[in-house]
Formats: structure tokens, sequence, C-alpha cells
């Protein structure tokens, strides 16, 4: 992780270690030969969001300003975070939302 800070790096191992308590799945990202992607992206129950961890007050650079446009094209969430709170807080909010439209999904039993 060249360029990143250790606060971030602590930012984004804790908040991992919050996702793999909700039962997510974690893949840390590092695209050979492409800058610009966000760092983890986090999968729950058939959705997946990606979150760029940046240290405090720190803003994404302009490639990976233009890779989250390019996912929010295709209708990706992209989230910034540069603290503990409001990443543990996008990670729970996913997994509430996952949880309730599952819930709505799944028969609960059978006729």
């Amino acid at each position: 992780m060249s360029g990143t800070s250790d606060l971030e790096s602590r930012i984004e191992t804790k908040a991992t270690a919050h996702a793999l308590k909700l039962g997510m799945l974690s893949l840390k990202l590092n695209v050979k030969g492409q800058i610009g992607w966000p760092d983890r992206l986090y999968c729950y129950k058939g959705e997946a969001i990606f979150v760029e961890y940046k240290a405090a007050k720190e803003k994404p650079r302009a490639m990976q300003l233009h890779i989250h446009e390019q996912l929010r094209k295709q209708h990706i969430r992209i989230f910034v975070v540069d603290n503990l709170i409001d990443a543990c807080y996008i990670l729970d909010k996913f997994k509430e939302e996952r949880d309730a439209l599952y819930a709505a999904q799944v028969p609960t039993g059978s006729n």
C-alpha cells in the first residue's frame, strides 16, 4: 500500500474486522496495472460495496475520483471514509439493508 498512512491502515483493518464479524466477505483490492481502484470490496447476501479508506481530512486523488465516477455510472456503490465510526456505520447499514431485503424475499414456510 504505497502512500498509505498508518492511520488509514488502522481504520481499514479495524473496519474489515467489523465487517467479518457481521458475516461479510472482504476482498483487498490490488488491481495489477490499474491505479485508482477502491481499497476494499465487501460482499453480503448477493450485493457488494466498495470502500475507499483515507486518513482524516484526506481526499481521493483524481484517478480515484475517476474510478469512483465510473463505478457510480454502473450503479455500484462506493464510499469514501476517513474514520472508523463512519466505516462501521456504513457496514452496519449495508448489512441491515441486505438482511431486510433478504428477509422480505425468502419464503418463511411451505404450503
